[in-house]
């Protein structure tokens, strides 16, 4: 109807209303029905242009939703209520726009791809928000290099701007639009309401939409609290509220990239279906949406604040989370042993402490004082008479100072280097509140005396007081053993009772009975002779050492031992005491004890001392399912013995430390060789070791050596004049591949052991003196190549399981003393 066309086309030029009225009241009737009409459908047009407008903004996407509506939805699909088929005016609410909308109108039988694509989104979203959680929640998972502040969550305090972002930014995400409370109020708007539900809608997919919509959204919204109150920047605290709103708008990005036809023609008509379809009776005639929604936003709003004042900004306020009281222990020779001693804070005003000013702490029975200066950025100790960290800086009353800092808990920067007002580097300890701080305020570490209070892990054992290896105090257990042996002793002795660093091992002294010489009587003391002292050293410090008294005999004192140390026991001149010395090793879970010394020491003929080196507990960790350790301290003449003591021995290259990936080669090599060079070790006290192994070099490096990987793969020894045994070590090197002893004076047998050594290729040992039969065992390694064990004094018969060697090329028996028949079985070898 074109209601201002021109007058030669206007209906009324066309009637004469004189001549009859009927005609003209006809026309008015009918003009006013055409205005209707075109109102309505320009109504219409202008709904249908704002529910796509959001959708697409070019031409093509305009003519594909064109093309959609009239080629691609079918009628099946096309509800009563939709926005193209509805006939009710006023505006027409459809499904949101985002992923989840697919769990409430595809199943996971009928549309799978969108179905499951939803679900995924949902995952992804929730696995964000569960690792950003656990990295705040859970240490481990942190990547902080510290928490500043003794609460493990919440920083100690921040700087009052900081607080302002943090008040703001929950306002903000309470108040304004964002994802995450935008999933949250959309979830409860669009929870069904089951009794007002058709037999048609997808009431089954209403609930799980808005249920997986709810949790995204509470998640989000714990995350959004968690990541806000835990920064300690302005920055950080902006940052974080954007990195949550990223991950709540995932959902939304993923639908628009389903939109944008990236998954596929099918997903993409299957979006624009979600775009058209709309909201079920059951959704959207509920009272009140708007209502809920303000509802949500306060109660939200209300939980982020009270348990950001409640468990975040009031303890920061009260300084809670920030260190109370801590301990102080400066190394010797800073000068400032004085200051040592307990620090405890003051409470500051609420202004200063809303300023964002750090605690003082002042010393307990002493003038000194911690506090921070900001323009400095350091902590410092300086002398008392006020509490200004940076006037004490500018008056130069500076004892020492902290490397630079913005933490507000002192407790953060107790790892840190701190120096000297002159800038040297200082030697500190800090320990903070917890067991023993009260009662040791008053008390030292390393001054010496083990203190029972600080002799535990958090105060280092006294700063290592209590233990002899440790300590470095010229008084060090001067004069604290009362009691030993289970006697109370006569004569206060010297020593450390009191050790329990479970870094030492445990010596065990036990006296059987004692032969005095000196006295005519049965007593131990008399007017002209003097009292049996024993005394007990590990490195040069003594451990034990007191008069030996009656009471003492058959009875024992536990002593406390550096690992690996060298130790002895000495007796003054004219006494003689019978002993038994145990080391006691746990490894495995299990306690094991080894007796190093079992006999009487004799100044007469051992000039009253005996000297040992108690094995490190890694010894017996590495060796002891190859060799049994249980006679190693009393008997050192076998080849296992001395090539412990070559591994001791060494202190320089550290080649055979028995932490390094190679020690049971080289141990395996030392025994080897002295089984091998020497006959009979029982009247040999000094063994000459080639100048490599004298030198303790690295194994690869030996002339008779090759190593493929840091691993020895051959060994070649022959013509040595080699007069002792094969040691069944060899099987220890694990990777050997040639071994060749030939043309020596070896005795004894063929080890059987040679028979696991899974990568041996060469065998070479003829031109000696070995007896005994031919190890059948042999025939259990498949990659030997060759065998050569001619011109030795083997009898018995050649074993038929040599037939199963498959890569086995070359096998040499002459000159022996063999017997019976050659096996068929080597009529096998093919090679």
């Amino acid at each position: 109807v074109d209601t201002e066309s021109d007058s030669e086309h206007d209906p009324d030029s066309l009637i004469d209303g004189s001549n009859d009225l009927g005609i003209l009241a006809a026309y008015d009737e009918l003009k006013k029905k055409l205005e209707e009409v075109e109102k309505t459908l320009l109504e219409k047009v202008k709904m249908l242009d704002d529910r796509t407008r959001h959708l697409v903004q070019d031409e093509s996407t305009s003519n594909a939703i064109g093309d959609y509506q009239e080629h691609t939805i079918p009628g099946s699909f096309i509800r009563e209520d939709s926005i193209f088929n509805s006939e009710k005016d006023g505006e027409m609410e459809c499904y949101p726009n985002d992923t989840f909308s697919f769990l409430a109108l595809c199943g996971p039988i009928s549309n799978p791809n969108a179905f499951f694509f939803g679900v995924a989104v949902f995952l992804v979203q929730m696995a964000f928000h569960i690792v950003l959680l656990l990295s705040i929640l859970v240490p481990s998972w942190s990547s902080r290099d510290f928490i500043d502040g003794a609460s493990g969550i919440f920083p100690g305090d921040v700087e009052p701007l900081v607080k302002l972002v943090q008040i703001l930014s929950i306002v903000v995400h309470a108040s304004l639009e964002n994802y995450s409370m935008d999933d949250l109020i959309t979830a409860v708007n669009l929870f069904p309401d089951i009794n007002k539900a058709r037999n048609d809608d997808p009431l089954g997919g209403l609930l799980l939409s808005a249920g997986f919509r709810f949790v995204q959204g509470i998640t989000a919204n714990i995350a959004t609290f968690f990541l806000i109150f835990t920064s300690l920047t302005a920055k950080e605290v902006i940052l974080n509220f954007a990195a949550i709103n990223f991950i709540s708008r995932i959902d939304n990005a993923g639908f628009s990239s389903i939109l944008a036809g990236h998954y596929g023609v099918k997903m993409r008509n299957t979006a624009l279906q979600v775009t058209a379809t709309r909201l079920p009776n059951c959704v959207t005639n509920c009272k009140y949406p708007f209502l809920r929604a303000h509802v949500v936003m306060f109660l939200t709003f209300s939980a982020m604040i009270f348990a950001g004042f409640y468990f975040a900004l009031l303890p920061q306020t009260n300084g809670e989370f920030l260190t109370n009281t801590f301990r102080l222990a400066l190394g010797t020779g800073s000068g400032l042993e004085a200051y040592n001693g307990c620090y405890r804070s003051k409470k500051l005003p609420i202004y200063q402490r809303l300023g964002g000013r750090r605690p003082v702490y002042f010393g307990l029975g002493h003038s000194a004082i911690f506090g921070y200066c900001k323009p400095e950025q350091k902590w410092y100790l300086f002398k008392a008479g006020h509490d200004d960290a940076c006037k004490a800086v500018a008056m130069k009353q500076i004892f020492a100072h902290s490397s630079r800092s913005l933490s507000f808990d002192i407790q953060t920067i107790f790892s840190d280097p701190w120096f000297l007002s002159s800038g040297t580097p200082l030697e500190t300890d800090f320990f903070i509140e917890g067991v023993g701080i009260k009662e040791g305020c008053g008390k030292s570490t390393r001054d010496g005396i083990c203190d029972p209070v600080l002799n535990i892990a958090e105060f280092e054992y006294d700063g290592g007081d209590c233990c002899a290896a440790t300590c470095t105090d010229p008084i060090c257990g001067f004069g604290t053993i009362k009691e030993a042996f289970g006697t109370v002793l006569r004569v206060i002795g010297d020593g450390y009772q009191q050790c329990s660093d479970p870094d030492m091992v445990d010596v065990l002294i036990s006296v059987h009975n004692v032969i005095r010489k000196e006295y005519l009587d049965h007593s131990f003391r008399s007017v002209n002779s003097t009292a049996p002292q024993m005394k007990f050293e590990c490195d040069g410090v003594t451990h034990l050492s007191l008069e030996i008294q009656e009471g003492i005999e058959e009875k024992s004192e536990l002593v406390k031992v550096q690992d690996g140390a060298k130790c002895k026991v000495l007796l003054r001149e004219g006494h003689e005491v019978n002993f038994t010395i145990v080391h006691s090793v746990a490894t495995g879970g299990t306690t094991s004890e080894f007796n190093i010394l079992d006999g009487i020491v004799n100044n007469s003929t051992d000039g009253g001392n005996r000297e040992f080196q108690l094995l490190p507990t890694c010894y017996f960790e590495k060796l002891l399912e190859h060799f049994d350790l249980s006679a190693i301290y009393v008997d050192k003449s076998t080849p296992q013995g001395k090539a412990i003591d070559w591994l001791l021995s060494e202190t320089i290259t550290r080649n055979s430390d028995c932490s390094s990936p190679f020690f049971i080669e080289r141990y395996a090599l030392a025994v080897a060789y002295v089984s091998a060079a020497y006959q009979n070790l029982d009247n040999t006290s000094y063994i000459e070791w080639p100048d490599e192994m004298a030198m303790h070099k690295a194994q690869c490096s030996w002339g008779n050596v090759t190593c493929s990987g840091g691993r020895v793969a051959t060994l070649n020894s022959p013509g040595n004049s080699f007069a002792g045994t094969i040691a069944k070590e060899f099987v220890l090197l694990t990777k050997l591949k040639t071994l060749n002893l030939a043309n020596n004076q070896l005795k004894g047998i063929i080890p059987t052991e040679l028979g696991t050594m899974s990568n041996l290729e060469e065998l070479y040992l003829e031109e000696n003196q070995l007896r005994g039969n031919i190890p059948s065992q042999l025939g259990l390694v498949p990659s030997l190549k060759q065998i050569n064990v001619e011109i030795n004094k083997l009898n018995g018969t050649i074993p038929p399981e040599l037939g199963t060697l498959s890569a086995l090329k070359w096998i040499s028996f002459p000159s022996n003393q063999l017997t019976g028949s050659i096996p068929t079985e080597l009529g096998l070898l093919l090679n």
